[in-house]
């Protein structure tokens, strides 16, 4: 039988699933155009999540945290899946954590831009286009799903 923290986990993760996807629904639905790129990084951001959120619920991961050191794992007994299936799962729930990390900053440097006034016309126009921020959230999603891979090597 499963303790009370596995079921409160499991209700929060039920809960975050229906608020990604009614997010989604209502920024393709109910957005104004006037968004422009900000309305692709806020569905991005949420199926990004939508994804950790499923993960979580596959593998319920466990983690063991001292100091600044962290460890993810999880058993066969706690797991929905076969634990050859678990343990890529729990490489991806890494990256999709890191990656949800990154759309935070990104996130917030896009408001900070909205609020000062600056012209996203400008920046689409810079070496640095606004729709290449995803990019460099994959890259760090990818980055700390290597560090869970071989992190304990080194």
């Amino acid at each position: 039988m499963a303790d009370f923290t596995d079921i409160f986990h499991q209700s929060l993760a039920f809960i975050s699933f229906l608020i990604h996807s009614s997010l989604i629904f209502l920024i393709l639905t109910k957005s104004p155009n006037q968004l422009g790129s900000y309305k692709y990084l806020m569905i991005f951001m949420s199926m990004i999540e939508l994804g950790y959120s499923l993960i979580d619920v596959l593998i319920k991961p466990v983690i063991i945290s001292t100091g600044s050191v962290w460890i993810v794992g999880t058993t066969l007994q706690r797991s929905s899946v076969p634990l050859k299936m678990a343990y890529p799962l729990v490489l991806l729930w890494g990256a999709s954590f890191g990656i949800a990390v990154a759309s935070f900053g990104v996130h917030f440097i896009f408001r900070y831009f909205m609020v000062i006034g600056y012209v996203i016309k400008d920046i689409q126009a810079s070496k640095y286009s606004i729709e290449s921020l995803p990019i460099s959230e994959i890259e760090n999603g990818f980055r700390d799903g290597y560090l869970c891979l071989f992190g304990s090597v080194y």
